[in-house]
């Protein structure tokens, strides 16, 4: 079985925990490394390689589009 990569991006603890939980149900064997805000995410982007990112739209810092 291969181990995917995700990042999560999100500012809202409570949404970030939910989805951690949902993708552990849904994907039991990937990885995956949260960011609190958008400069968090960006700096993870920069140092792995991701086979998904879900990210928020609006987060501080960067948004979830830069």
């Amino acid at each position: 079985m291969t181990t995917h990569l995700i990042l999560l991006a999100e500012d809202e603890v409570d949404v970030r925990q939910f989805c951690v939980r949902a993708l552990g149900l849904i994907a039991p064997a990937a990885r995956v490394l949260q960011a609190a805000d958008g400069r968090e995410a960006l700096e993870l982007f920069q140092q792995h390689q991701f086979d998904l990112v879900i990210s928020d739209h609006r987060m501080p810092y960067v948004t979830g589009v830069a």
